[in-house]
Protein backbone atom coordinates (compact mmCIF):
# COMPACT_ATOMS: atom_id res chain seq x y z
CA UNK A 1 0.00 0.00 0.00
CA UNK A 2 2.71 2.86 1.33
CA UNK A 3 5.02 1.26 -1.35
CA UNK A 4 3.39 2.52 -4.52
CA UNK A 5 2.02 5.63 -2.33
CA UNK A 6 5.92 6.70 -1.84
CA UNK A 7 6.94 5.18 -4.80
CA UNK A 8 9.31 2.88 -3.20
CA UNK A 9 11.57 0.33 -4.43
CA UNK A 10 10.87 -2.43 -1.65
CA UNK A 11 9.80 -2.29 1.73
CA UNK A 12 11.23 -0.04 4.23
CA UNK A 13 10.29 -1.92 7.50
CA UNK A 14 11.28 -5.56 7.23
CA UNK A 15 11.84 -7.59 10.23
CA UNK A 16 15.52 -8.64 8.98
CA UNK A 17 18.19 -5.43 8.60
CA UNK A 18 19.02 -4.67 5.38
CA UNK A 19 22.38 -2.82 5.18
CA UNK A 20 21.61 -1.09 2.05
CA UNK A 21 19.40 1.34 3.45
CA UNK A 22 22.36 1.67 6.71
CA UNK A 23 22.72 6.02 7.63
CA UNK A 24 26.10 5.89 8.00
CA UNK A 25 25.86 8.86 11.17
CA UNK A 26 28.66 10.23 12.73
CA UNK A 27 27.96 8.31 15.85
CA UNK A 28 27.98 4.87 13.67
CA UNK A 29 31.15 6.00 11.46
CA UNK A 30 33.00 6.01 14.94
CA UNK A 31 31.11 2.47 16.20
CA UNK A 32 32.35 1.13 12.56
CA UNK A 33 36.09 2.48 13.15
CA UNK A 34 36.07 0.61 17.14
CA UNK A 35 34.92 -2.50 15.42
CA UNK A 36 37.22 -2.26 12.93
CA UNK A 37 40.25 -1.60 15.36
CA UNK A 38 38.97 -3.95 17.71
CA UNK A 39 39.00 -6.95 14.42
CA UNK A 40 42.25 -5.80 13.72
CA UNK A 41 44.10 -6.07 16.76
CA UNK A 42 42.42 -9.61 16.93
CA UNK A 43 40.09 -9.30 19.79
CA UNK A 44 38.04 -12.36 20.39
CA UNK A 45 34.77 -10.50 21.69
CA UNK A 46 33.56 -7.01 20.70
CA UNK A 47 30.14 -5.70 22.87
CA UNK A 48 28.13 -3.49 21.43
CA UNK A 49 24.67 -2.30 23.76
CA UNK A 50 22.60 0.33 23.12
CA UNK A 51 19.12 0.68 23.02
CA UNK A 52 16.15 -1.15 21.16
CA UNK A 53 16.15 0.46 17.67
CA UNK A 54 19.43 2.00 17.77
CA UNK A 55 20.80 0.19 14.81
CA UNK A 56 23.29 -1.79 16.48
CA UNK A 57 21.96 -5.39 14.41
CA UNK A 58 21.93 -2.39 11.47
CA UNK A 59 25.26 -1.50 11.90
CA UNK A 60 26.48 -5.33 12.57
CA UNK A 61 25.08 -5.99 8.63
CA UNK A 62 26.93 -2.70 7.53
CA UNK A 63 29.93 -3.89 9.06
CA UNK A 64 30.30 -7.33 7.48
CA UNK A 65 29.51 -5.85 4.20
CA UNK A 66 32.82 -3.65 4.66
CA UNK A 67 34.64 -7.00 5.77
CA UNK A 68 37.14 -9.33 3.63
CA UNK A 69 35.49 -12.42 3.71
CA UNK A 70 38.65 -14.18 2.73
CA UNK A 71 40.37 -13.28 5.75
CA UNK A 72 37.72 -12.77 8.66
CA UNK A 73 34.97 -15.12 9.49
CA UNK A 74 31.86 -13.80 11.14
CA UNK A 75 29.16 -15.18 12.48
CA UNK A 76 25.40 -14.02 14.48
CA UNK A 77 23.82 -15.36 17.63
CA UNK A 78 20.23 -15.07 16.52
CA UNK A 79 18.82 -15.96 19.86
CA UNK A 80 20.89 -16.23 23.31
CA UNK A 81 18.13 -18.24 24.84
Amino acid sequence: MQIKRFKLKGKPFGLNPDAKYFFNSATHKRAISTLGYGLGQGQGFIVITGDSGSGKTMLMHALQHLLDKNQIVTGRVLNTQ
